[in-house]
């Protein structure tokens, strides 16, 4: 039997999304961090979650803001 390894999870609150365009924008940039398995946003909540191994919040954070969003408190 393999091992299979937990993943972290990070969600991220984002404003400025606003429509599928800027939820690609953000997924796109934040899935060239490495360690990043998978990436989903959603403009109407504008909440992004990412999951993957060995996750630093604040490159993932850096990530979100190369695209050219902000992250919310």
């Amino acid at each position: 039997m393999g091992y299979i390894a937990s993943m972290d999870v990070i969600e991220l609150r984002v404003s400025g999304m606003s429509c599928s365009h800027c939820e690609a924008a953000v997924r796109e940039e934040v899935d060239l961090v490495p360690g990043v398995v998978s990436v989903s946003a959603d403009a109407a909540t504008g909440r992004v979650r990412i999951e993957g191994e060995g996750l630093d919040q604040s490159v993932l954070e850096a990530a979100v803001v190369e695209a050219g969003y902000a992250i919310e408190p």
